[in-house]
């Protein structure tokens, strides 16, 4: 009755909020998708073109408007006061905090593939992927504190587990954990503010929240642990299997079997001819920030047929400094290499995999050998 006596009141300002929150439910998922693609497009610029540390500063402004964003959207959500011109005022914020969430995942996604090694990381990037999709096709949920909270714990601790150690410059293990105690403390502050504020719907759902919340700080915990999450935020820059490497200057002139034509994704032959007694080298270049300074190794594994199994046939440690665009680069020999499938791992302490390169020795003199440079 009382929305009739105002429609006769004011017909046009009626028709025009109307209108307005008529735009935002037509155009929900429009609106949605725009946004899901506006954070590829700002990753797929921005992050080539900032270094890590100023990808790190943007990041962490969005992850500090996100939290401005769900305290303010819920706070006036809950009030019932609220005016119609501040709920309307607000209508937009899901849209960002969505644009922001995209943003991170892809972000986190992007930085964690370069670091992986698929054949033992492959889930952790899954796990990453259904976020990145979840964002967009439960956006109908944007608006529901629990699902926002869940959201947001996922993306900063994706957050924190790479710049906590490019700030300390360090990496392992009590890092790890010490990066997941920044990411409670983060999300103890985003609890304290929606508890003051909007404290109605911050009471609803409260058990379910926190069961899910333990469940997947314990879960991204296991994986870590598990060898699972890769070693960001080192990198494989290039890897490959030559016949000599002889460093000369700032360069490694390498000799190596080139691959053929239809091998389009790798510059070197994954079979090595190697007549008896010849020695096989692997040339690895991995990128590390500047700040940060570790020890990687070349694992040598050998499949044993008659066993079959992988052997570890040798492990050559070697340091590495961060800042070099190409990666520090490094390498390794193994004399009287043998024939068979050979398989080479590049490895932290932690034995985390950077990365892994297989080939197959036969024994008889390689037709073609190229000389580069790397």
């Amino acid at each position: 009755m009382s929305e009739d006596r105002e429609t006769i009141r004011s017909p046009f300002k009626y028709l025009e909020e109307k209108k307005s929150q008529g735009f935002f439910a037509r155009n929900e998922r429009k609106l949605s998708f725009l946004a899901f693609l506006a954070g590829f497009a700002w990753d797929g610029y921005f992050l080539t073109k900032i270094s890590l540390t100023e990808t790190g500063f943007v990041l962490g402004v969005q992850l500090a408007f996100i939290i401005f964003g769900i305290v303010v959207f819920n706070a006036v959500e809950s009030k019932a006061g609220a005016s119609k011109f501040l709920k309307r005022s607000v209508i937009w914020i899901p849209y960002v905090v969505q644009f922001m969430f995209g943003t991170l995942f892809n972000a986190s996604l992007i930085f964690f593939s370069q670091s992986a090694e698929l054949s033992s990381s492959w889930p952790f990037l899954l796990f990453i992927s259904v976020f990145v999709l979840g964002n967009e096709i439960f956006h109908r949920r944007r608006d529901r504190l629990t699902f926002q909270i869940w959201m947001f714990f996922i993306a900063e601790f994706l957050y924190f587990v790479w710049v906590v150690p490019l700030v300390l410059g360090k990496m392992g293990p009590e890092i790890f954990v010490l990066s997941g105690f920044v990411a409670l403390a983060v999300l103890g502050l985003l609890a304290y503010f929606v508890s003051r504020f909007a404290k109605a719907r911050f009471e609803e759902s409260r058990a379910v929240r926190a069961v899910v919340l333990i469940i997947l700080y314990l879960g991204i915990n296991a994986l870590y642990f598990s060898d699972i999450i890769p070693p960001i935020p080192l990198s494989l820059r290039s890897v490959g299997v030559y016949h000599s490497v002889l460093k000369e200057g700032d360069q490694y002139k390498v000799t190596y079997e080139p691959a053929p034509s239809y091998v389009f994704w790798r510059k070197e032959n994954g079979i090595f001819h190697a007549p008896a007694g010849s020695d096989a080298y692997v040339l690895s270049a991995v990128f590390a920030p500047t700040s940060i300074k570790v020890k990687v190794y070349h694992e040598w594994w050998y499949f044993d047929i008659n066993k079959n199994q992988w052997l570890l046939v040798s492990k050559i440690p070697f340091n590495i400094s961060g800042g070099r665009e190409g990666g520090f680069r490094g390498f390794s020999k193994k004399e009287h290499i043998y024939v068979g499938d050979w398989r080479v791992d590049i490895v932290t302490d932690e034995s985390q995999k950077i990365g892994r390169v297989y080939f197959t020795v036969v024994d008889s003199k390689a037709s073609a050998i190229e000389t580069g440079f790397k």
